[in-house]
């Protein structure tokens, strides 16, 4: 999904052990996916890319975060709505559907997506999914 060992960012990984969650592989991989391009996508050169998972206290929810340094996203920003493209001009090209794809994944199994925070050169977006027990799970 994503090539670690690239020049242009360093990538920090945190994931707590035994960790399954409930959902179709291909869908949940998708959503995954998204967030970690994006993470690369509008980050900045010889930037920070982290990526953690773990069970949320006091929840059957697992929670991945993902986070990178870069520009930040305006408060008004509507970048869950299906075909949004930023406001503010890019060198980065898209066609606003990721976000709102991923989010609506997310939901489909029972999980959430969203943007926890975007200030300070730093980015973080957190999905959850409905934790399971290994026996047809997605690791």
């Amino acid at each position: 999904m994503l090539d670690t060992d690239s020049p242009d960012v360093k990538i920090e990984k945190e994931f707590t052990a035994g960790l399954f969650v409930a959902g179709e592989k291909q869908y949940t991989s998708l959503i995954v996916q998204n967030l970690l391009e994006n993470a690369r996508k509008y980050n900045r050169p010889g930037g920070l890319i982290r990526v953690s998972a773990s069970l949320a206290d006091g929840t059957r929810n697992v929670v991945l975060s993902v986070g990178n340094t870069g520009r930040t996203i305006p408060p008004n920003e509507n970048i869950f709505e299906r075909f949004h493209l930023r406001s503010t001009p890019s060198v980065t090209s898209g066609h606003g559907i990721g976000l709102n794809l991923a989010r609506e994944l997310a939901r489909l199994h029972g999980g959430d997506l969203c943007l926890v925070r975007s200030e300070n050169d730093w980015t973080e977006f957190e999905v959850r999914f409905p934790a399971a027990d290994g026996v047809n799970a997605v690791t």
